[in-house]
């Protein structure tokens, strides 16, 4: 047997179990040559940010030296007793025949900087009294744990508009016109509403927080996360409240339970107080914000296409069919853009609406959509002036491929389409469309008019802290990328990670930036808001 799956798992300073490090190459022998390492283990080194009390982990990837073909004993020592908890081994090996494991940051660590190497010898024996050529196997890591609260004054950003809906504004683009500087950010609060409820994406403005939990809706003070409003939809019928969106003095959600109809609400977003009603279609409590044009609220109704509401007084004037559901529309202030499925699931199309009237300028048909169990999890995003992209279903969770999608909307016709496994909602700006593609799994800057890759980054972490890419955001200088377990930002210019925030068991996230330079950091039932500026 080539691969033995002994695994030892230990705390402190010694562990005994399969894993090892491609940080460092291996031994310099009797003659001076170094020797190959042992084992080469992703990520090669560690960098990671906590906070006090946080318990994150670092996945780790091993693939064995081929010259290795007998039984392997292995032993991981932490002298700087960094990480509480260590385990490895073949066990861990997702199926590919090699090695994995992680290592569990200890919750006590003090704040400031822990740096140090992790060993791992590779031995012939349980004991290792005799070591493999290139053995031990050195992964060093930078560990800092960071200072907790920090309530510094809110000022805004001039010029710098609040995000009030799904991806930041109406066009989609996740882009907010700052640049940032990764040594000023700091934890400002961390916030779980009452039951550990799942929390909605996050939409901000003047100050305030929206978020749905379950069936309440609250508004938090950006300052300290206090709750300064909050209403209560568990009676007479659990109604769940969906990502809401906020304009104009106004905060708009769908509520509504799986098996009913669902209603739009309008509530006034300094006291709560509700101003309208108005009937929509069936409900999916994970339904998207909506957007705001003019006089009218324009929202995915779950299978229906598109449903107008009015500001004044929740009438609907105008509803287009569909079968697509979680999804936000995209608007230049003209017109309405939607992509979906067809009216009977056949196909794909970017619709182009009138809000005023509800009437379609223009249909354009992608024969390449998937239809994944009816639902998108998306939105389009608008790029220059006529441009618009999409991702086409399929994604990271689904068996099938699909494809990032632009479409000439002058044109009538999709311009350029790539294959691949896309994931979550594109991020625009200046020419250039960011999007997680997982085969293979990295993130992408592609070029608006030919789709040409310009350069991309692949997470370090192979599969515990980087197995989903669901929320991009970005800035001048910075993108936010939100993973299954960690938040991180990627330098723009030098295509390299510069900040991460670490946060097990914070799942399938979203990312919001406030006009005040806050990042909020939402998944499961916390939200974590960071510092920026």
């Amino acid at each position: 047997m080539r691969y033995l799956p002994v695994i030892c798992i230990v705390s402190l300073l010694a562990a005994c179990g399969g894993g090892g490090g491609g940080g460092s190459a291996g031994n310099a022998g009797a003659t001076g040559a170094v020797t190959s390492p042992a084992m080469v283990v992703s990520p090669g080194s560690i960098n990671l940010g906590v906070y006090p009390g946080d318990t994150a982990f670092v996945g780790l990837d091993g693939a064995l030296a081929p010259s290795i073909t007998d039984a392997v004993y292995t032993k991981m020592v932490d002298a700087g007793r960094t990480f509480g908890h260590m385990e490895f081994g073949n066990q861990y090996n997702h199926g590919d025949g090699g090695y994995g494991g992680r290592l569990e940051i200890d919750p006590g660590l003090a704040v400031g900087h822990h740096t140090g190497k992790v060993e791992l010898h590779l031995c012939r024996d349980a004991n290792c009294g005799s070591e493999y050529p290139g053995s031990p196997v050195f992964l060093p890591y930078d560990v800092e744990v960071r200072q907790g609260e920090n309530l510094t004054p809110l000022s805004a950003w001039p010029g710098v508009p609040d995000w009030g809906t799904y991806h930041g504004n109406n066009a989609q683009t996740g882009y907010v016109p700052v640049t940032l500087d990764v040594t000023k950010f700091s934890q400002r609060w961390r916030w779980s509403a009452a039951g550990n409820s799942q929390l909605t994406a996050a939409t901000i403005a003047n100050g305030k927080v929206y978020v749905g939990a379950g069936s309440k809706l609250y508004a938090l003070s950006e300052r300290d996360a206090s709750v300064l409003w909050s209403r209560d939809f568990t009676t007479p019928e659990y109604l769940t409240v969906s990502a809401p969106a906020v304009a104009n003095g106004q905060v708009y959600a769908m509520l509504g339970e799986r098996t009913s109809t669902a209603t739009m609400y309008s509530f006034d977003a300094a006291t709560g107080s509700q101003l309208w009603a108005g009937p929509s279609g069936s409900y999916d409590d994970r339904l998207y914000a909506p957007i705001v044009v003019g006089g009218l609220v324009l929202s995915n109704a779950s299978t229906s296409a598109l449903q107008a509401f009015s500001t004044i007084n929740g009438t609907s004037p105008w509803k287009l069919p569909g079968t697509s559901e979680l999804w936000s529309p995209a608007s230049d202030g003209k017109y309405v853009y939607t992509y979906g499925s067809d009216y009977a699931g056949k196909f794909g199309m970017l619709l182009v609406t009138d809000p005023a009237t509800g009437h379609v300028v223009k249909n354009i048909q992608d024969a390449r959509f998937r239809d994944f169990a009816h639902q998108l999890s998306s939105a389009p995003v608008l790029g220059a002036p006529g441009s618009v992209f999409a991702v086409n279903v399929g994604g990271a969770n689904s068996i099938d491929r699909n494809q990032l999608v632009n479409f000439d909307v002058a044109g009538g016709k999709i311009k350029w389409a790539l294959d691949g496994r896309y994931d979550s909602t594109p991020a625009y700006a200046h020419g250039v469309v960011y999007v997680f593609n997982h085969e293979p799994f990295q993130l992408e800057a592609r070029a608006e008019a030919d789709g040409a890759l310009l350069w991309s980054w692949v997470p370090p972490l192979s599969d515990f802290g980087a197995g989903d890419a669901n929320e991009i955001l970005l800035t001048n200088n910075l993108l936010f990328a939100r993973m299954s377990d960690r938040t991180v930002a990627v330098d723009l210019s030098t295509h390299k990670e510069v900040w991460n925030l670490s946060r097990p068991g914070v799942r399938s996230g979203t990312l919001a930036l406030s006009a005040n330079g806050v990042l909020y950091i939402t998944g499961d039932s916390l939200m974590i808001a960071v510092n920026v500026k």
